[in-house]
């Protein structure tokens, strides 16, 4: 009898070194960082600042309706100053931080844009190339937020290239995030808001 109280206290004692490790498991994997959306300037590594100002609105602020997919979906111009004499191209990543799903929504890719055609033109320039928005088309998607959304973030992300990135017309954000790992010099954003009507 001494026997089977003394097995049954073991077993007892190994239950709860069961439990207790699992409830521990269970805690570490609650106190685990939760895996958050990235913009695409945030995944990327650049020792210069670049300041980014646009002709059509101002930063912080909102952006006219003539700019989104309500209005008439005209692409904003800017202005790039700041970048190093080792630039030889600029690439610029459009993402709406506050749509649906696990990463932001990619409104707009154009890459390796001359210096010289940078400033003041309406994207693409004729010398540059145009990448995959998150509709699967080669062109600018203004900011278009469900009806009665709060207002969603807007991000135009430049980046200072030291070379002509290797990537055919219709490369994905990542595909282009992937090839300024290594060759990004400066970089910069410009951040408007907007609410649908």
């Amino acid at each position: 009898m001494r026997k089977v109280n003394r097995w049954l206290s073991l077993m007892a004692i190994g239950l709860c070194v069961t439990l207790l490790g699992c409830s521990q498991d269970a805690s570490r994997q609650d106190s685990l960082p939760k895996l958050r959306k990235r913009l695409a300037v945030d995944e990327v590594n650049a020792q210069s600042p670049l300041m980014i100002t646009s002709l059509d609105m101002d930063q912080n602020g909102l952006i006219p309706e003539a700019f989104t997919f309500y209005g008439q979906n005209r692409k904003p111009r800017f202005d790039v100053v700041g970048q190093p004499e080792s630039t030889v191209t600029f690439a610029m990543i459009m993402e709406d931080f506050d749509a649906p799903g696990d990463s932001p929504f990619v409104h707009w890719v154009v890459y390796n844009i001359p210096v010289k055609e940078i400033n003041g033109a309406i994207l693409p320039t004729p010398n540059s190339v145009v990448g995959k928005n998150s509709t699967d088309n080669l062109d600018y998607y203004g900011p278009h937020p469900p009806p009665r959304d709060k207002p969603h973030h807007y991000h135009f992300q430049f980046f200072a290239v030291k070379k002509r990135l290797l990537l055919e017309p219709g490369a994905t954000r990542d595909q282009v995030v992937d090839a300024l790992q290594t060759s990004v010099v400066a970089k910069g954003e410009f951040e408007v808001t907007y609410q649908s009507p």
